[in-house]
């Protein structure tokens, strides 16, 4: 569960990076580079999150996660979703 809101305009928490780099990763929705995993959000990430929004049925995909909502939680969950063919 990721500890501040994660946005383009938002001052993200390292360790929230890291988390949902990792789980998108884990859902084939962002790619890790040959340096390894970041603390520092990117364009990639957001992308990754709003595709991970849209087959998971967010009603709004906005690449926007805050703590505790919908999205935290399936991140939390990822293993779940690539597990039933996500």
């Amino acid at each position: 569960m990721i500890k501040r809101y994660l946005s383009l305009t938002a001052n993200a928490d390292p360790d929230d990076v890291v988390a949902a780099k990792r789980a998108l990763a884990a859902a084939r929705l962002y790619e890790i580079s040959e340096w390894g995993i970041t603390p520092y959000p990117d364009e990639e990430m957001f992308l990754g999150l709003k595709a991970f929004q849209y087959r998971t049925g967010h009603p709004d995909p906005d690449g926007v996660v805050h703590p505790g909502d919908e999205t935290d939680r399936a991140l939390d969950n990822v293993g779940e979703f690539v597990r039933d063919g996500f």
